[in-house]
Parts: structure tokens; sequence; C-alpha cells
């Protein structure tokens, strides 16, 4: 953990020092692609992390507003999904090297279950000279509950129902990229 947290800070410092000048900051306009990576933690489902990518691929309608779709997977130890969303994002500063940027995500997910996705994020945008940024934000993650039904039989005729409700919602730590 400590090693990918130094490696954020490096990518943002080298995107500050390739952004000098503020005057020659590229402002987002049209067709934005982004990468991103994340690692989770689920504090409701037993402390587990996860692991995250997605892509999410949209415009910028104005140098601050973004709108796309995207898809991404997340894995664990014992667990796989796939959401499906449409992403907001605002860009709160342009023509500066860093900028504020929350983003907000909705959709679904597909994996062993389905059900309601929702992402929030809030964090900062490191542009450079080109049509190029990097975003390392803060999120919180909600998906649905699951149910899982256990049964049990004893001596071969009883049975014994259980339901287990797991909370797969999540916080972490994303890091991404724009071109």
């Amino acid at each position: 953990m400590k090693k990918f947290i130094l490696s954020i800070l490096m990518i943002a410092a080298s995107c500050g020092l390739m952004a000098q000048e503020e005057n020659t900051i590229k402002i987002p306009s049209g067709y934005q692609g982004c990468l991103e990576h994340g690692t989770c933690f689920r504090p409701w489902d037993g402390g587990r992390t996860v692991t995250a990518f997605s892509t999410t691929h949209g415009f910028f309608f104005n140098s601050h507003a973004y709108v796309g779709i995207g898809i991404g997977m997340e894995g664990g130890k014992d667990y796989f999904t796939m959401p499906m969303y449409t992403a907001l994002k605002y860009v709160f500063v342009v023509g500066k090297a860093a900028s504020p940027v929350v983003q907000l995500r909705v959709g679904s997910y597909l994996g062993e279950e389905s059900g309601a996705y929702g992402d929030a994020a809030l964090g900062v945008r490191f542009a450079s000279k080109r049509d190029f940024a990097v975003n390392v934000m803060l999120t919180a993650s909600y998906l649905s509950r699951i149910e899982e039904e256990t049964i049990t039989r004893v001596n071969g005729n009883d049975i014994t129902r259980e339901t287990i409700t797991r909370n797969p919602s999540q916080v972490g730590l994303r890091i991404g990229i724009e071109w």
C-alpha cells in the first residue's frame, strides 16, 4: 500500500512539473477517455479489500462538465463483479495545473449477483500542456445488498435454511489517466 501511495505522489508531482506555466494548460473539450485503477476497502463486508479497473468514454460539453459511459471490473479473493455506469464529472478550475474534481457514477453491476451501483468520488485533477491529465480521487461506492441462502442438512431429513445478507459497499482510493 505504501508503494501504491508513493507512486501516486510521484505521478502527481511529475504532472505538476509538466504544467509549470499555468496559462499553457490544455483546457478540456470534446472527446475524453479515462482509464482508472483503484484499491477499495469493504468495512461492512468483513473488511475485504478489492482491486478495481474501469474505463470511461465521453465528452466535455464545456470546459467544466463531462458526461460519459463506462464499464469496470472489481475483484477480490472470492468476489468478482462488473459495474456498468453513466459518469458525470465536474472540473472546478480550468487552466490551472491542479484542480478539484468531483465525479458521480450511476448504473448497475453484474457478477454472481446483480443490482444497483453508485459511486461518488472527490479528488484532484493534475492537467498537462497536452490533452492529458491524472486524477487522484477518494471514492465511496454503493452496491446493493446481496442475500445468500445456505442450506444445512442434519441426519438427511431435517433441513435448516439460513439467509446471510452481505453489504458489498466500499471506500477507497482511485487513480486515473485522461487522454
